[in-house]
């Protein structure tokens, strides 16, 4: 789940294409994954991993990375 916040750090109410995450597997190819937008300033990321190994997922507002983006998770 990814939630955005405003400068005031108050739940933006809408939704809106500008979150952008894209997630690379173990052997460094794109993974497909879905962007579910809950229009509330939610975003939930639903993915099935098909290999295991680490998986570099970025996640970026308005094209910058958001804090310590990109992640690294060792899928198992």
């Amino acid at each position: 789940m990814i939630f955005v916040r405003d400068q005031l750090n108050e739940q933006l109410r809408g939704g809106g294409d500008f979150v952008k995450v894209n997630i690379i597997g173990p052997d460094g190819r794109q993974v497909f994954f879905n962007l579910a937008d809950g229009m509330n300033g939610t975003f939930r990321v639903i993915w099935k991993p098909s290999m295991e190994g680490e998986h570099i997922i970025s996640i970026m507002i308005k094209d910058r990375h958001i804090q310590e983006s990109p992640f690294r998770t060792l899928i198992r």
